[in-house]
């Protein structure tokens, strides 16, 4: 998708829409900056890093400032909100961590739920999934621009994917954190099992060890299964740090 050549007048939505006078990789630069700033700004004070006018800038800054991530200051001036601060911060560690953190902070916006709903039985067109998001806005004509450009900043952070050429997926949710456990941490861990010896359990675990655990088999995990397994690799790391340690034997069984 493109941004057409057109430029028609910028509107106030029902519902957060990113301007569609500016493409989208220029709208998720504007809002890195806008994040990361340690105090009120003006469009100005983006125009020189981002390297557009303070015009664009203005345009830009719809979105994050409809999403939470900025707030007005006195003086007609923004500011990052304690969202947008958090968002930077993750964002200083690469863009990946940062399109990661932007995924997790409009995970319950109106347009990730409404492309979720319309991916849920499986991939869709592009033109399904932008009038899908265009009914849902309830935006006039203009709208349909500011759609595909909305469409296209989701695609920049790898909200939205292309399992298929012409087909959009929309990424599965981050896995829900590991609740601490309430167990006393000042008593010893109870043993595991000895583990069965046949040998097609061994070669089960084998194949477990040896190749990586897939995204599918953490989304299938509860919360009670993650923290088990958060336990168990605690207790395999202590072993191995033992064992490495350990003087080698001459034992063969061992």
């Amino acid at each position: 998708m493109h941004v057409s050549r057109d430029r028609p007048p910028e509107r106030t939505p029902g519902l957060t829409l990113p301007s569609g006078l500016v493409r989208a990789a220029l709208q998720v630069e504007v809002l890195r900056s806008a994040c990361a700033q340690l105090g009120p700004f003006s469009a100005g004070d983006l125009s020189g890093p981002v390297g557009i006018t303070a015009t664009r800038v203005s345009h830009a800054l719809r979105l994050p400032r409809g999403t939470g991530l900025i707030e007005a200051a006195p003086g007609r001036l923004h500011r990052a909100t304690a969202t947008g601060r958090q968002v930077a911060q993750r964002w200083s560690q690469g863009s990946d961590e940062g399109h990661a953190a932007l995924r997790d902070a409009w995970e319950t916006t109106w347009f990730v739920q409404t492309a979720r709903s319309r991916a849920q039985a499986g991939p869709v067109t592009a033109q399904a999934m932008a009038e899908h998001l265009f009914a849902e806005a309830h935006a006039g004509a203009h709208g349909r621009l500011e759609v595909e450009v909305l469409i296209d900043i989701l695609a920049h952070i790898g909200l939205l994917q292309t399992p298929r050429p012409g087909l959009l997926g929309v990424r599965p949710r981050a896995p829900l954190p590991v609740t601490k456990s309430r167990r006393n941490h000042h008593q010893p861990a109870a043993p595991l099992p000895e583990p069965r010896r046949s040998g097609e359990d061994w070669a089960e675990v084998e194949e477990l060890l040896t190749n990586p655990i897939h995204a599918a088999d953490l989304i299938r995990l509860a919360p009670d299964d993650l923290e088990h397994v958060q336990q168990h690799l605690r207790r395999l790391a202590a072993i191995i740090v033992t064992a490495r340690h350990r003087p080698p034997t001459d034992d063969p069984t061992i």
